[in-house]
């Protein structure tokens, strides 16, 4: 299933505003992008997010830092793509 996303860029530097550190759990950032937490997994795996794991061998958590979903939001768009869901 498919779904239009414009963010509100403004909108998104405020959620991200709140997070008092610079990284972001994959649940904060679904959070902020209102987004299921498995949309932003896949962005992850497709090197679409940039995101550090926690542990070498991948089975940790991932990190996202706020700068990432900054940058992530503004190209996206600027891009004007649909969204999988």
């Amino acid at each position: 299933m498919y779904r239009e996303l414009e963010w509100e860029e403004k909108s998104i530097s405020n959620e991200l505003a709140k997070i008092p550190h610079g990284f972001l759990s994959v649940s904060q950032a679904a959070e902020v992008l209102q987004v299921n937490p498995l949309t932003v997994k896949r962005w992850i795996w497709r090197v679409e997010l940039p995101a550090w794991n926690t542990r070498t061998d991948g089975k940790g958590h991932w990190r996202i830092a706020k700068e990432s979903i900054s940058e992530f939001v503004q190209k996206r768009n600027s891009m004007n793509i649909d969204f999988y869901d």
